[in-house]
């Protein structure tokens, strides 16, 4: 299968591969991280640097008992490398593809993709760059943040997913029927980017320490009495955001 992305992207984009055995750490982009290395629990994954844009298009065998877990993030490695959230600044991201297929939605202002939600620059701000295209802006998301997370599974068929945070506690439970359709997989309901609390930002201070303690940190897949663990490169609060399809 091919994975696909080009345009913006601001910040990052991981690809995890996952057998019942083992996890391996396939494709690490990120724009802040001025290391050439991501350290992954307690692993150093090699890291590549883009600026704001991506060129991606890469082929991925995949069987029948593995699974691509895709990741789109963002984070501030120069300044606060702790994978934590820490601040609210701005991302934005173009379609991720699956096969030519949309796996990934984008994510940008430009398109008005989240009608409402806050911004980065405010209406009488302007971007220090020159002639920026109508609309140009970026989503007010967490950085040190998984944004989105898409599941590629090997095959079809009923799996039971055990999202873990932090302390280890599974915080959510959902069991999908995955087919090679791509589903919207939404733990909370509600408004695309609501948090892991069950909050929606608004543009007004929230209390960080409920979204850390259930912000997910890592994933149980279970299939036919086999499982497997995911850990996520960064906490993923934004649990609206998990897309999934079967090969």
């Amino acid at each position: 299968m091919s994975i696909t992305m080009h345009g913006d992207l601001d910040d990052d984009l991981f690809i995890i591969r996952s057998t019942e055995e083992r996890t391996v750490f396939l494709e690490c982009l990120q724009m802040h991280n001025p290391k050439d290395h991501f350290l992954y629990r307690a692993e150093a994954v090699k890291s590549r640097r883009i600026y704001g844009m991506i060129d991606f298009d890469k082929g991925f065998a995949l069987a029948e008992d593995e699974a691509l877990f895709v990741m789109t993030a963002n984070e501030r490695e120069e300044i606060h490398p702790e994978k934590r959230l820490f601040a609210r600044t701005h991302f934005k991201s173009v379609d991720l593809l699956a096969d030519g297929e949309v796996l990934i939605p984008s994510l940008m202002p430009e398109r008005n993709d989240m009608p409402g939600y806050p911004l980065w620059f405010g209406p009488d701000e302007k971007p220090l760059m020159p002639n920026p295209e109508p609309g140009y802006n970026y989503y007010k998301l967490w950085e040190n943040a998984v944004v989105n997370l898409g599941m590629v599974f090997g095959s079809t068929g009923r799996y039971r997913c055990h999202f873990i945070n932090h302390d280890e506690e599974v915080v959510f439970t959902k069991e999908i029927n995955v087919t090679k359709e791509t589903q919207n997989i939404r733990l909370l309901g509600g408004h695309p980017l609501t948090e892991a609390d069950g909050t929606l930002y608004d543009g007004t201070a929230t209390d960080i320490t409920t979204i850390r303690e259930r912000a997910i940190e890592g994933v149980i897949v279970e299939k036919g009495g086999n499982s497997r663990y995911v850990g996520m490169p960064y906490p993923f609060p934004y649990v609206n955001r998990i897309f999934v399809r079967g090969l």
